[in-house]
């Protein structure tokens, strides 16, 4: 690639400094290094101080580094060494043999590239440089990233010929005479079909069709992931939910300082504890006047918060408290920033809050495919149909009942049933199976979206919960690529588990054949970026996010390229 300087595969060229102070380790990293990986290039010392010291006389093309060392851990050495212009791009890892995610992530916040445990393997190392050299290939011409943009937008605009076609364009079109002046009588009938029209069942011919086009480049594992995310016959949910129409509010939103740095796409939540992240929450309910509008008890409340925060599993690399926390900040966002807040009700903007603290109660780090597959008590109890999201949604209500923790007991009982239907639907939307069913009929109502419909303010929320539950990749790059490692950590233990019990290894899933670009990639074209440009129509202030987004994306496509490139020179 012109403009990149080129380095030798084979790591001959390549000058390594290791800094570790245990002996043992020292020797370890002499061996498979030089030894067992065929670096001819390796400089090892004991301490930190002489390693900075080497670093300001000589240029080093990658630092390995232990993390708990005397004097100055391996955190203070990344921090000095990214002060020094000439190596502000060289890739810098850090070992450790501590197996937790908060060291990981301080290791990669204070400027670490990777982390990997200890003892070290030939299989960690042996092509460590050129996985890491990614980060070097900005220079990219102009011109192959325009023709990367151009590929881009074809892809999304096939996709969103796929998910209109047939069914959403005939909609579009009754939803078009409808509007005419025609009898009462024919606009009901009319609202009917297109409530009939509004089934998962019907959108599956299109996406069928998107996996199956030629010219579009899609590898078998992408193939079978996408087919098994869409495989669930959703019926659409009759008698969707009304918010109550008589007598309710509308938002005042408050400012203040807390609230601002909360407003922001580039606030981190992985830097917090969970202790501190409530009372966070808090102030984003405070934010819109919640606690008076519907007399929440603020101990009642509370005591709720740290029983949602206990449901969630500790041990899940991903779907934890600190997820429901990044999704109710996330859909906040879109509240406050993308000002969702001005078209929906204080009712509604309750619904929305809670159903995204609540979207992943209780989730057992396995996905609804295993859990239909091996026959779970969740599967057997929901009968296979958004197995989880109907567990999560058990789960939130049953809080909600528990003594102390009755945050509802101010509504009245009309009230309380809107919330509900409309609690559970936010949740079940978050199914992936039924992704397209929500765009299309999204897609229906946009040339009319009006603030005083019912109808078109649910969708909305459907649609803000389901954007805020897929926002990772709109996060800053370092922290989009922590939430990306966390997931696929996720993935990999499933996998692990369906590799023991003798199942298929799901796509995406396999820790001894990963493919974390291409899931990735897949995952923002297929999913991502389309809904948050639907979304996008409608609210304002998205432009920037969906930049974002095209960012992550090109990321990816590049450490794509590298890891072909790599795979390439192996094969020679």
């Amino acid at each position: 690639m012109e403009g990149v300087n080129q380095v030798d595969l084979a790591g001959q060229d390549i000058s390594i400094l290791a800094v570790d102070d245990v002996s043992n380790c020292r020797l370890i990293l002499d061996r498979v290094l030089k030894k067992q990986c065929g670096y001819k290039n390796v400089t090892i010392v004991g301490d930190p101080k002489e390693a900075l010291e080497l670093i300001h006389k000589k240029q080093f093309d990658l630092i390995l580094c232990d993390l708990m060392m005397p004097g100055i851990d391996g955190i203070g050495v990344v921090q000095q060494v990214r002060k020094i212009p000439n190596y502000a791009k060289v890739p810098f890892v850090m070992m450790s043999s501590a197996e937790d995610l908060d060291s990981n992530y301080r290791c990669l916040l204070a400027g670490a590239d990777h982390y990997i445990l200890k003892p070290l393997q030939a299989s960690q190392l042996k092509n460590l440089y050129i996985y890491l050299w990614r980060k070097n290939v900005d220079a990219v011409k102009d011109k192959e990233m325009s023709t990367m943009r151009e590929e881009n937008e074809k892809l999304k605009s096939q996709f969103s010929e796929a998910v209109e076609t047939p069914i959403n364009v005939i909609t579009k079109t009754i939803s078009s005479i409808s509007q005419k002046d025609l009898s009462p009588d024919v606009q009901s009938a009319l609202g009917v079909i297109i409530k009939s029209l509004g089934s998962s069942n019907l959108y599956r011919p299109a996406f069928s069709k998107i996996l199956e086009q030629s010219d579009i480049t899609l590898d078998s594992t992408t193939k079978r992931w996408l087919s098994q995310e869409l495989r669930y016959d959703i019926e659409a949910e009759e008698g969707a939910p009304r918010p109550t129409e008589a007598g309710f509010t509308w938002p005042q939103v408050k400012t203040g300082e807390h609230s601002e740095a909360l407003r922001s796409w580039e606030f981190d939540c992985l830097g917090y504890s969970p202790d501190d992240l409530l009372p966070l929450i808090e102030e984003m309910f405070s934010d819109f006047n919640l606690f008076d509008v519907f007399a929440i008890n603020i101990e009642k409340f509370r005591k709720f918060l740290l029983l949602v925060r206990d449901s969630y599993k500790k041990n899940n690399p991903y779907h934890n408290f600190k997820h429901a926390f990044d999704v109710t900040q996330a859909a906040y966002l879109f509240l406050t920033r993308s000002e969702a807040a001005q078209y929906l009700n204080n009712l509604e903007i309750l619904s929305l809050l809670i159903s995204a603290l609540g979207h992943d109660l209780k989730h057992p780090g396995l996905n609804n495919t295993y859990l239909v597959v091996t026959g779970d008590q969740y599967a057997l109890t929901y009968n296979d149909k958004s197995v989880l999201e109907n567990m999560h949604a058990t789960t939130l209500f049953e809080i909600i009942r528990s003594p102390g923790c009755e945050i509802l007991s101010g509504m009245k009982e009309l009230e309380y049933r809107d919330f509900r239907k409309m609690s559970i639907n936010l949740i079940l939307s978050t199914d992936m199976a039924c992704h397209g069913e929500h765009i299309a009929r999204f897609q229906s109502v946009i040339p009319t979206f009006s603030r005083e419909k019912a109808e078109h303010r649910e969708l909305l929320c459907s649609l803000i919960m389901k954007a805020s539950d897929i926002s990772n990749p709109a996060r800053s790059a370092l922290v989009s690529r922590f939430w990306s490692d966390l997931i696929q950590e996720e993935f990999w233990q499933q996998g692990d588990v369906e590799r023991r019990k003798g199942l298929k290894i799901s796509p995406f899933m396999d820790r001894q054949n990963p493919q974390v670009a291409s899931m990735s990639i897949g995952f923002i074209d297929f999913f991502v970026l389309k809904l948050f440009t639907e979304v996008g129509k409608v609210l304002p202030n998205t432009e920037e996010i969906i930049k974002r987004l095209n960012e992550t994306r090109e990321r990816w496509v590049k450490i794509k390229e590298e890891e072909e490139k790599q795979k390439s020179a192996e094969k020679k």
